[in-house]
């Protein structure tokens, strides 16, 4: 077992025989009883030692991967630069400690912690600067989502000084939609990010429900219900609204899945009801559906799916299939290839919904059928026929003083070699440091490989971008579980990875689209499987 050895001026852990720890591995340390305290590297030129917890929801990094400096988090992706603990990608949102080592005459790799550090593993924030009076300038970011908070917290910690203004729809901090529909029996209020004491010691200004009405681009200005505000710069990220389909609307048992607000309406109507029928096989309507079943199993579920196997185009038709017999498994009803045409009423509330050639029953909706972009305050000129924002690798749009990121931002993927727009929650606070850092003159084009998962009854995780789903890798976990690895292409070029219930692989195929490195259709047409990519893996970490 590795002890600590206290000094007046803090402690000092032994992390074992340096030796042992050898070029490009990593070793967890415990402290103070914690097996995963601390996180020590060797990139074959220095020893490293970092806080041995992810700041997203505490996954031990050991469990993770290490390669060219960044320790990335086993569950969701996120990285950590090991040489200062900060951030590199989300959806982490702090970052993690970071501690000196040194090597003793007998050998020991010696980590040292500062006096005042309890909690090698507590999340931090580095680096983030405090308003200066003195400067006059005053950056508008318009959206209270993923990307307007990384955007501003991108802003401090990149020691801009002047004034920040985030202007938000809703009446609540920015929080973490992505848990919404994966959990109806929290208190949703409990996914805010940051607390108010975040916001104030840090001069970040929320103006909660004031909504943009406008932006007036000679001006520099944004107009609001109460007058308009001046820019000097200015992020667009106003995200999505769910849609409403026609002859929805206004019903008292019909809910959408995308707020805070959505969320409290919906728990007491679950409750209360016994038939639930979802529309749209969605991400969304899919980990209701598991949630539901999950804390009231005798609930009866039915989804009203448009494709015959739910999320086919998203993930392939295996990993689509087996998420399908999973929820069945829980007692999940599916009527696929059917589209909800009507919807009958009484009472002001939905009492049963026409599909095709049939009719369902319900004591209650959930619409999971779509989202729309929240683009119509944005000047024409900004703005692709689709109504997306035209942004380049800066995520600067036509205007060079107006940025955009998230769901409404379409850029050029360097992964895909198109220009795609994504609805993902690690996206959008990606593309928000990089605007943040771009809106301050930095240069900093925008690489982050894109990546988004859904933890239900499979395990589900996307990196890269959407293509055409071809090859498909599968392994026999035991029983009834499967893990599955779906390759997406355009072309010969393999642009995304769908994965499921496959530990480790989502971080390794992460490392090798920053490097490059993963194999084309026809090496994996040709046979190259997963085993041969995890030692590429090692072999250029």
């Amino acid at each position: 077992m590795i002890r600590f050895i206290s000094r007046v001026f803090g402690v000092e852990v032994n992390a074992g025989k340096a030796a042992t720890l050898t070029k490009n591995t990593m070793r967890a340390v415990e402290f103070n009883g914690e097996k995963n305290a601390i996180c020590v590297y060797n990139d074959g030129n220095a020893f490293y030692a970092t806080g041995g917890k992810c700041s997203h929801y505490g996954a031990p990094l050991i469990m993770g991967g290490f390669s060219s400096g960044k320790v990335y988090c086993p569950w969701h992706c996120a990285c950590f630069d090991v040489k200062s603990g900060m951030k590199v990608t989300s959806p982490a949102v702090q970052d993690i400690g970071s501690y000196k080592t040194s090597v003793n005459s007998d050998g020991d790799l010696i980590v040292s912690l500062p006096e005042d550090v309890k909690e090698p593993a507590a999340y931090i924030n580095k680096g983030l600067v405090k308003r200066d009076p003195s400067n006059t300038q005053q950056f508008i970011i318009i959206g209270g989502g993923a990307a307007g908070l990384t955007c501003a917290e991108s802003l401090r910690k990149n020691n801009f000084t002047g004034s920040i203004k985030i202007l938000t729809n809703e009446d609540i901090n920015p929080y973490d939609r992505v848990t919404l529909s994966k959990n109806f029996r929290m208190n949703a209020l409990k996914t805010i990010i940051r607390a108010d004491n975040f916001y104030t010691d840090f001069d970040i200004e929320i103006l909660k429900q004031t909504p943009a009405k406008g932006i007036n681009i000679k001006e520099k200005t944004v107009l609001t219900e109460n007058g308009s505000i001046n820019y000097d710069k200015l992020l667009i990220a106003s995200g999505c609204r769910a849609r409403i389909l026609k002859g929805f609307e206004g019903l008292s048992n019909v809910c959408t899945i995308r707020s805070v607000s959505d969320h409290i309406k919906i728990k007491p109507l679950v409750e209360s009801s016994k038939n639930i029928v979802i529309v749209g096989g969605s991400f969304l309507g899919l980990e209701a559906a598991n949630a539901i079943k999950n804390t009231w199993a005798d609930k009866e579920v039915t989804i009203i799916e448009s494709e015959k196997v739910p999320l086919e185009r998203v993930m392939g038709r295996t990993i689509g299939g087996l998420l399908k017999r999973r929820l069945e498994d829980k007692g999940v009803k599916f009527l696929t290839d059917k589209i909800a045409s009507n919807i009958q009423k009484h009472d002001n509330k939905a009492v049963s919904i026409d599909y095709n050639s049939g009719s369902i029953p319900c004591d209650m909706v959930l619409l999971a059928s779509g989202s729309e972009i929240n683009t119509s305050f944005i000047p024409k000129e900004l703005l692709n026929a689709d109504n997306s924002v035209r942004v380049n690798a800066l995520m600067q749009t036509d205007d060079p003083n107006i940025f955009a990121a998230g769901d409404i931002a379409n850029y050029y993927s360097i992964y895909s070699g198109t220009s795609i727009r994504s609805e993902h929650w690690t996206v959008a606070q990606d593309q928000g440091i990089t605007a943040g850092l771009n809106m301050l003159g930095l240069g900093k084009p925008h690489i982050s490989v894109p990546y988004f998962w859904s933890n239900q009854a499979v395990n589900m995780q996307f990196v890269g971008t959407s293509g055409e789903p071809g090859f498909t890798e599968s392994k026999d976990l035991g029983g009834k579980d499967e893990g599955h690895i779906t390759y997406f292409f355009n072309g010969n070029k393999t642009v995304g990875v769908g994965i499921a219930n496959w530990f480790g692989a989502s971080w390794i195929f992460n490392s090798l689209f920053e490097k490059g490195l993963v194999p084309n259709k026809s090496q994996i047409l040709g046979g190259k499987k997963f085993e041969d990519l995890k030692e590429e893996f090692k072999k250029y970490a």
